[in-house]
C-alpha cells in the first residue's frame, strides 16, 4: 500500500532554567509496532511521570546514563519540584517495557538538545565530550539508484552520492533482478561509486545464493554488502560461507540476533535506526558491542528534517564517522519538512552539514519556543524538567509561503554566536 503521508508527535521539553529540546517521534507502518495514537498516549504519560524530574549532564555520554535517570525512582527533592508544579500524582515511576523505542528515541532527542544549551555548546560538541570523541565536520549519505541507472546511465541525484543504494527483491525474477543489478553496477564501476543492496529479507536462502551467483563476480566487486537477504537471519553463516559476499544487518537487529553474527567474517555492518532500536544510547551500546570492525550505519524512517538533523549531529560523532555513508536521504521522499530551514538545504554533493543542521534545529526551538533560555545557569546545576509539550506535525508545520525570518531570529543568532555555531 502505497504511504501518502507522514504522522507522528513533536516533543517540547522545556527546564526551570529555560533551556529548551525538541524531538520526534513519527512510526513508519510496518516497521514500527506502535501507532500514532498509542504514541500520543504514551507521551503524555511519559510527560506527566518526567514533570519535575532532575536530568544530570552526563545523559549526553550516551552511556545509560539517560536510561538510568529515565527510569529511577523520585527523589524527595523531586517530589517536591512536582508538588510546586502542580503534579496531580507525584513520584510515579516509568517501566521501560512500556515507552516504545520511537517515544524514547524522541524524548532523548528533546533532553539531551536542552542539556547542550544549557552548556551553551552545540549539540554535537555536547555529545563528543561526553563520549571523549571529536566531531566530523560533514557526513557522507548514500543516495538511492533511480531508473537512469537501471538504463545504463548517470542521473543527476545520483551523481552527487559516492554510494547508491539498491532494492532488491521484489516481484520480478531472480535472473531479472541480477540482470537489473548488473546494469546499475555496470554504471556504478565507470563513475566511481560503490552500491549497497537491500533485500529486506525477501529471499530463502538458495534464492539469494542464486542471485548472488547470476551476478557475477564483476558486477560483486563493485557492491559493499546486501543488507538483510534472507528471511532466516539464522542462515547468514551459510549464506556469507558460500557465496562470499559481505551483509548487513537491519531487521535482525530489533529481532535479537544480531549479536551471534558479530563474529563473523562476512558481516559489514548493521544499519540502526534510533526509532526502532530506542535512541542514540541504544545505538552507542550496539556500537560498542559490534567492535571497529563492524561498520555502524545510522538511517531513518522517513521522519522530517527534525529528527534527520539529530541523526546526522549523533553520527558525527561516532567512530570513524568520515569514512561511512549514512542513510538520511529519505529527506528527499517527502514533500514539505516541519524545519522552518529544511534538512534539505544542509545537504550538498552528497554530504549533509553537520554545522547547518545545529542551526536549523536552534532556528526551530527560536521559533516555537521562548528566548527566556538565554539566561545561562552554572555549569554543575543539574537541569529540572519544567514542562513537555507535544503537538502533531500539522500543530508545527510552518507556512511555506511565509517570506522572511522565522520569530526570534535575533535571539537564535545570539544564542548562535555563543555556542560557536556563527
Amino acid at each position: 500500500e502505497e504511504l501518502r503521508d507522514r504522522k507522528g508527535i513533536i516533543v517540547e521539553v522545556h527546564t526551570m532554567a529555560g533551556h529548551v529540546g525538541y524531538g520526534e517521534c513519527t512510526p513508519l507502518p510496518g516497521f514500527h509496532k506502535e501507532t500514532v495514537d498509542e504514541l500520543e498516549e504514551q507521551c503524555e504519560k511519559i510527560a506527566e511521570v518526567l514533570r519535575g524530574r532532575i536530568i544530570p549532564r552526563k545523559v549526553a555520554a550516551m552511556d545509560g546514563s539517560f536510561r538510568d535517570c529515565i527510569f529511577s525512582s523520585c527523589s524527595d527533592f523531586e517530589r517536591f519540584a512536582q508538588w510546586h508544579f502542580d503534579v496531580p500524582q507525584t513520584g510515579l515511576q516509568l517501566c521501560e517495557k512500556d515507552v516504545a523505542p520511537s517515544a524514547m528515541a524522541a524524548y532523548e532527542m528533546a533532553i539531551v538538545q536542552a542539556v547542550a544549551h544549557a552548556n551553551e555548546k552545540p549539540l554535537s560538541v555536547t555529545i563528543a565530550e561526553a563520549m571523549a570523541s571529536s566531531v566530523v565536520s560533514h557526513l557522507s549519505l548514500n543516495g538511492l539508484a533511480t531508473r537512469a541507472e537501471e538504463q545504463g546511465t548517470l542521473s543527476q541525484t545520483a551523481s552527487h552520492f559516492t554510494t547508491l543504494k539498491v532494492k532488491v527483491g521484489g516481484s520480478s525474477s531472480i535472473a531479472d533482478e541480477a540482470d537489473r543489478v548488473r546494469r546499475i553496477a555496470e554504471v556504478a564501476s565507470r563513475h566511481g561509486k560503490v552500491l549497497r543492496l537491500d533485500a529486506n529479507q525477501a529471499w530463502t536462502l538458495e534464492e539469494a545464493v542464486e542471485f548472488v551467483t547470476k551476478l557475477g563476480v564483476e558486477a560483486q566487486s563493485s557492491i559493499e554488502y546486501i543488507e538483510e537477504p534472507l528471511a532466516d537471519p539464522n542462515q547468514l553463516v551459510e549464506f556469507g560461507q558460500r557465496t562470499g559476499m559481505k551483509y548487513a544487518l537491519d531487521e535482525s537487529i530489533d529481532q535479537g540476533v544480531w549479536e551471534v553474527l558479530l563474529e563473523q567474517e562476512h558481516l559489514a555492518g548493521l544499519v540502526l535506526k534510533p526509532a526502532i532500536v530506542g535512541g542514540f544510547e541504544r545505538c552507542k551500546m550496539i556500537q560498542q558491542k559490534a567492535g571497529p570492525s563492524v561498520q555502524v550505519v545510522l538511517s531513518s524512517c522517513f521522519e522530517s528534517g527534525i529528527a534527520l538533523s539529530h541523526y546526522a549531529i549523533f553520527a558525527s560523532v561516532l567512530p570513524d564517522a568520515q569514512f561511512v555513508a549514512h542513510g538520511l536521504g529519505t529527506y528527499d521522499r517527502l514533500s514539505d519538512d516541519l524545519l522552518p530551514y529544511p534538512f534539505s538545504a544542509a545537504v550538498r554533493d552528497g554530504t549533509v552539514s553537520v554545522l547547518e543542521c545545529e542551526k536549523a534545529l536552534e532556528k526551530l526551538r527560536i521559533s516555537f519556543g521562548d528566548s527566556k533560555y538565554l539566561h545561562p545557569i552554572p555549569s554543575e546545576t543539574p537541569l529540572g524538567l519544567d514542562s513537555i509539550r507535544r503537538g502533531s506535525n500539522a500543530d508545527l508545520r510552518r507556512d511555506s509561503s511565509t517570506e522572511g525570518p522565522p520569530a526570534g531570529e535575533d535571539a537564535a543568532d545570539a544564542m548562535m554566536r555563543k555556542m560557536g555555531l556563527m
